[in-house]
């Protein structure tokens, strides 16, 4: 968080995002920094590695409504949450095009020795984060 407090987040540029949500009992703006899986047309997805259990994860399903910041961007967005079964099929793809970073969570995230990708993959939840469309240029 401190390349994007800095103003530094450019140097991460679109392979991260740092996510400012409301917290669900707090009220309070909270932030995490988060890494795209994938990212088209100004739309990003990102995983909760920690399945619905994710304290951010459970304040975008209370209030989906954010704003991230890529790069040197600030986004207002609409968290979109994807069904298990897109989401393993997103994070299978993940997994093709980044083996090394696949190979590595498997390891920081894994609770047994004998835990494979696919049986990690089961626990992800992926969020759509949409950009919000200024009713103005409707």
């Amino acid at each position: 968080m401190l390349f994007y407090r800095w103003n530094l987040g450019r140097l991460l540029g679109h392979r991260f995002l740092q996510l400012s949500h409301l917290g669900r009992k707090s009220g309070k703006v909270r932030r995490v920094v988060l890494e795209v899986l994938r990212h088209e047309q100004g739309v990003y997805l990102v995983a909760s590695g920690w399945g619905e259990k994710a304290d951010w994860y459970q304040n975008l399903l209370a209030s989906p409504k954010a704003t991230i910041q890529v790069a040197d961007r600030e986004i207002e967005v609409q968290a979109q949450f994807l069904s298990p079964d897109e989401s393993e099929r997103e994070i299978d793809l993940y997994a093709r095009r980044h083996p090394i970073a696949s190979r590595l969570l498997l390891r920081l995230l894994r609770t047994e020795p004998s835990q494979q990708w696919e049986d990690l993959a089961r626990r992800f939840r992926l969020v759509r984060l949409l950009p919000e469309v200024d009713p103005c240029f409707v």
